[in-house]
């Protein structure tokens, strides 16, 4: 019998006091599709599409509520419901967490500006990349 690594499990971390009371549980994912991802050269909306997936394949639970306050459920399916900013949020702590980027510390620096959490979304550019810019 041979060695069966266990799976890891992250719960994410929130530093926003808007999040207070939030909890996610995502799992990991196989090598090959986090660099499938990373290597992704498609549309903006296809590499999206892609990102919403996987995570959505590996969201385990949350504790979100609709308008209804009903549970909304821990799917890709559930993600589409939730606010775009909302789940981009989720989505770049995960991608964070798998990576190993270990979240802002609390109390900070007050001779700086806050930090917040950010996502880099691919852009499409607004034009033909092979003309060039007058020197």
């Amino acid at each position: 019998m041979g060695f069966k690594p266990p799976r890891k499990i992250y719960k994410l971390k929130f530093t926003d006091p808007d999040m207070d009371g939030l909890e996610v549980m995502a799992g990991s994912v196989p090598l090959g599709s986090l660099l499938e991802l990373a290597n992704a050269d498609g549309s903006a909306t296809e590499d999206l599409n892609q990102m919403i997936d996987l995570f959505g394949s590996v969201l385990l639970s949350w504790n979100v509520d609709d308008e209804n306050d009903e549970p909304v459920p821990a799917t890709k399916e559930g993600l589409l419901t939730q606010d775009a900013d909302f789940v981009l949020m989720l989505v770049g702590l995960w991608s964070d967490a798998i990576k190993g980027v270990t979240p802002p510390l609390s109390g900070g620096s007050s001779s700086g500006g806050t930090s917040g959490q950010e996502l880099s979304i691919p852009m499409i550019p607004l034009e033909d990349s092979s003309e060039s810019l007058a020197s």
